[in-house]
């Protein structure tokens, strides 16, 4: 009976353009949860009660970063169709998926500290946007090891291809 995946020789690593779609397909979920919480965050800085500064608040970094992972994923997802030509631009769209993260993380952190630092007469819509920050910040961090291994993948890939194996 044939599984999902195809296992190496007794190491148990999933060859083969299905790890691609893996990669792709928790790089898709991750960009969805991400591009919801970046719209939570963001319209919750609309609230009139609200009084955080406006620069890094509305952003809206948590959408962005959810629609390039959400592109990345589905590159990944498409090199299970379309074997040639595609690891190169899923190697490429995961590193700068790798980078954007960091992006994300320190314009998170900064909004949350001048959010908590700001004056706030809603403690409870400080509570939510304090959740949803955090939220955002572990999503980020893991995208950034999912972009890795998905680039680990590409390159890897592209290497035994070049190789002639």
């Amino acid at each position: 009976m044939e599984t999902p995946f195809d296992y190496d020789e007794g190491v148990g690593a999933i060859r083969g353009s299905k790890r691609f779609v893996v990669t792709g397909f928790l790089q898709i979920c991750l960009g969805v949860v991400s591009l919801t919480a970046g719209l939570v965050s963001g319209l919750l800085n609309w609230h009139p009660n609200y009084q955080g500064i406006e620069l890094f608040d509305r952003l809206f970094v948590g959408v962005w970063a959810g629609l390039f992972f959400i592109v990345t994923g589905g590159v990944g997802v498409l090199r299970f169709r379309k074997p040639r030509g595609v690891p190169l631009t899923y190697l490429v769209l995961s590193i700068l998926a790798a980078i954007l993260p960091f992006l994300g993380i320190l314009v998170t952190a900064l909004s949350l500290l001048l959010s908590t630092l700001g004056p706030m007469t809603d403690t409870s819509l400080r509570n939510v946007n304090l959740i949803v920050n955090i939220s955002l910040i572990l999503i980020f961090l893991l995208e950034f090891i999912i972009s890795l291994v998905a680039s680990i993948f590409a390159c890897s890939s592209i290497a035994t291809r070049t190789r002639g194996l």
